[in-house]
């Protein structure tokens, strides 16, 4: 019968011995059982522990209890009580699997306490003081489940990131996939309050995409930016252009688009102008002011135009050209115009193109 034992605790985690102190006595004063544990990702946590007696590795069986709380002293339980009953051990070595829940390691900090007593006994157990910090290892339970929403919140300098990934493979470094159709929505939402991008691709390598967007739905858009305030951009694309770059031969390309171009929504920088005498003509019905939104006060702006003549006139004005604010057109202050060598024809379209700002 041991009447003399004593039970220090230290505990292992993914093979690293933790600083983890010896903590209080079973029994009397002597040297006892020591236990150390080691943590394992799972869906529970692996102890495995030594236990030495009077110096020496033990052997026989032990009843094991462990609780967790969220406190080193006091505090409240988290997850459910672990009572391993006769674990044998050989050699000092011992290996327990723990589940003390699936919420138990939620990023906030853990401190376990170890109780025991002999094997196949219905005593009482005594605990070890005191409790013992769980550290990072457990929470690699959180990690490996990442609760549904995710949110993380940083106060990070220039340069740093909140939320880093890096892949040094040739997979995705982020992966985004929406797999609902039944409703509109976004696989990936970059928002940014200050100067910056909402989302930022870079490409180093040939045939390499900073950002990839893809839709094969039919209503469906690959990638969006949007522009919520004034001078703000909705998309930016930048080639390099400078003297360097040309001299290498590089001239990156900014934009390219394979495929036509549709314009939508409330001020579309595609428009359509029927030149109508009773209403937008000026120079004896030889100009067609252009009042649009995105053109007007701004001298700076590239305007594309072509036109469509009506059915009659048989001979149609055989040249026009764009000016800005005419002096002789009064409608046409602030405004551009569209001029040509004789009188436009009432129902005569001009489809307009609008590039905003060059001169900028």
């Amino acid at each position: 019968m041991r009447n003399k034992r004593a039970i220090a605790a230290a505990l292992l985690a993914a093979g690293a011995l933790l600083a983890i102190p010896a903590v209080s006595a079973f029994g009397d004063e002597d040297e006892g059982p020591t236990v150390s544990a080691a943590a394992a990702l799972g869906d529970g946590i692996t102890y495995q522990g030594r236990l030495t007696e009077s110096g020496a590795p033990a052997n026989g069986v032990y009843d094991i209890r462990f609780i967790l709380y969220d406190a080193i002293t006091g505090g409240t339980q988290v997850g459910s009580i672990q009572e391993k009953d006769n674990v044998n051990v050989a050699q000092g070595l011992f290996t327990v699997f723990l589940e003390f829940g699936a919420t138990a390691f939620d990023g906030e900090a853990r401190w376990i306490e170890i109780a025991v007593r002999p094997g196949a006994s219905a005593g009482t157990y005594q605990p070890l003081a005191p409790r013992q910090v769980i550290t990072a290892t457990p929470y690699a339970l959180v990690a490996k489940s990442i609760g549904i929403p995710f949110a993380a919140t940083g106060d990070e300098p220039s340069g740093d990131a909140v939320f880093e990934i890096n892949n040094d493979g040739d997979g995705y470094a982020i992966l985004a996939t929406r797999n609902t159709t039944a409703t509109a929505g976004d696989a990936i939402v970059g928002i940014n309050s200050g100067a910056g991008a909402g989302v930022r691709g870079n490409s180093f390598v040939t045939g390499g995409r900073g950002v990839l967007g893809h839709s094969d739905n039919v209503n469906g858009v690959a990638v969006e930016g949007s522009a919520l305030s004034e001078g703000s951009v909705g998309g930016r694309f930048e080639g390099d252009t400078g003297v360097q770059a040309i001299a290498n031969g590089t001239n990156p390309v900014a934009i390219e688009l394979d495929g036509g171009i549709r314009v939508t929504g409330a001020t579309r920088p595609a428009f359509t102008v029927v030149a109508d005498s009773g209403t937008n003509t000026c120079l004896a019905d030889a100009a067609v002011v252009i009042d649009h939104p995105l053109a007007n006060s701004d001298s700076g702006a590239l305007l594309f135009v072509t036109a469509r003549y009506p059915a009659v006139p048989a001979t149609p004005p055989q040249m026009f050209g764009v000016g800005y604010d005419l002096a002789t057109c009064a409608p046409g202050d602030d405004k551009w115009a569209i001029v040509s060598d004789a009188a436009i024809p009432d129902g005569t379209q001009f489809n307009i193109l609008v590039v905003k700002s060059p001169l900028e």
